[in-house]
């Protein structure tokens, strides 16, 4: 590992401790351009954005993140123009919005303690799929003559709720994919991945809404996209770079013990000169 600068022991793809898991890893950073063993003389492992974007799994997730910002921004902006529309006074179509903040901010907490007993992951594609359920309720709701007031703030509520878990349990979602030393890089890239997502799906419903004169069509696009996104996230790879983190713990192990060892000898080897 000298020729390149690198300090330490790299981790052969058969490693005997790795096992299977080792190789995998191995594959998994050999395909980014990368050893298991990083550079260690500035301090710890370092990446770049470039290097993060390599992995497959990270563009998945920021795939995950664009669609979930699209999906779940729809109700929240387009609800209160949707009373309007159903001839809700515009002081009471307001209040809606109020439906939602209470949803945000009294599920959030719930919400990300099941993910931190349960798991991120599956949490976060449960909240997806139950955001995704509630959409399409509501857009066949929509197909009646009237829908009351209480319905849609309830559904604002869910929505509130849903979205506000979604958002906080995002930042959470790169550990799950990436080692602890590419995690600013990794949530940089994902967390850039929301605002197009909110930007365009709002659009995207409100083309759909002039277009045929009702939000359904606009709600089912929702649906599909939060859908999309529980399934996606469920299929992340979360193995190989718990490999390659164990085994970047093993080399740091190893370092340490050839350092301990250098330093043994050469206080033994002043001893004899002395």
């Amino acid at each position: 590992g000298g020729g390149n600068g690198e300090e330490g022991v790299r981790v052969r793809e058969e490693d005997p401790r790795g096992g299977y898991a080792g190789a995998r890893a191995a594959r998994w950073l050999r395909g980014r351009g990368r050893s298991l063993c990083t550079p260690t003389h500035s301090g710890g492992a370092s990446s770049s954005y470039a290097q993060v974007w390599r992995n497959g799994e990270i563009r998945r997730l920021a795939l995950v993140i664009a669609l979930h910002g699209a999906g779940m921004w729809i109700p929240v902006v387009h609800i209160v123009r949707l009373a309007l529309d159903r001839s809700v006074a515009p002081g009471r179509a307001d209040q809606l919005l109020v439906f939602v903040a209470a949803g945000a901010v009294g599920f959030r907490v719930p919400l990300n303690v099941a993910a931190d007993r349960l798991g991120r992951r599956p949490v976060f594609a449960a909240v997806a799929a139950a955001y995704a359920a509630a959409d399409l309720a509501f857009a066949l709701a929509l197909n009646a003559p009237e829908v009351p007031f209480g319905g849609i703030a309830a559904f604002g509520l869910v929505a509130g709720a849903c979205t506000g878990a979604l958002n906080a349990m995002m930042p959470t979602l790169p550990p799950e994919v990436v080692p602890a030393h590419e995690m600013p890089h990794a949530v940089g890239l994902v967390s850039a991945m929301l605002g197009p997502g909110t930007i365009v799906g709002p659009v995207i419903a409100g083309a759909f809404s002039d277009a045929t004169g009702s939000f359904s069509l606009g709600f089912v696009f929702a649906a599909a996209a939060l859908a999309t996104s529980s399934v996606v996230v469920l299929r992340l790879d979360r193995g190989a770079p718990r490999a390659a983190a164990a085994a970047a713990r093993r080399c740091r192990c190893g370092e340490k013990r050839s350092k301990q060892e250098g330093a043994s000898t050469a206080s033994s080897g002043g001893g004899e000169s002395a």
